[in-house]
């Protein structure tokens, strides 16, 4: 499950809100890329900085977009027999108006 979170290149296949992502930069355990959002006519893009603990946790952080605050934890518990348990916390504030009318 932590690889396919961590694989936002392939979020357009499986997540019908994004239309397109692009990975501005992977390092190490770092990950740098832009989300392209077209849902219901919201149109808009923002970039995130991801962290990693390969395996077990994501923090996520707002480099560039409409947000003011864009902030998120993903951790997986394991639970043994490949299994675990995922844990997401998401923090967000954005201004009005994000719709277009």
């Amino acid at each position: 499950m932590f690889e396919l979170v961590d694989k936002v290149e392939d979020y357009p296949h499986f997540l019908p809100w994004y239309s397109k992502t692009e990975v501005i930069g992977r390092s190490g355990n770092e990950l740098k890329a832009r989300l392209f959002m077209d849902y219901m006519r919201v149109r808009q893009s923002f970039a995130t900085h991801n962290r990693n603990i390969p395996g077990r946790e994501i923090r996520m952080e707002l480099l560039e977009g409409p947000f003011k605050t864009l902030r998120g934890t993903w951790k997986f518990i394991d639970l043994g027999d490949d299994m675990c348990k995922i844990e997401f916390n998401l923090e967000y504030d954005f201004p009005m108006p994000f719709c277009p009318p």
